[in-house]
């Protein structure tokens, strides 16, 4: 407790396939909950702003349009599909 709140303090999160990208950041919000007798740290936000987020380290904006958007919705099938959005 800080200060009477409950308060979690993450020093780092490795980013899986991230490629040297320091200093990420993360918009949402992170939720911590208990899981299997451990603990699960979730970021959460809406899908486009994840989508955005994905295409941009996917894919760079100089590509054809329409490659942008056949990643875009291969991304958003992917996310649906793995069950990280309930």
């Amino acid at each position: 407790l800080v200060n009477g709140a409950n308060v979690v303090s993450i020093g780092t999160i490795k980013r899986a396939a991230a490629k040297g990208n320091v200093g990420a950041s993360y918009k949402g919000a992170i939720a911590i909950f208990p899981h299997n007798g451990k603990l699960r740290i979730a970021l959460i936000l809406d899908l486009d702003k994840y989508l955005g987020g994905v295409l941009q380290s996917e894919i760079p904006a100089s590509y054809h349009i329409e490659a942008v958007k056949a990643q875009a919705v291969a991304a958003r099938r992917q996310a649906r599909r793995a069950g990280n959005f309930y």
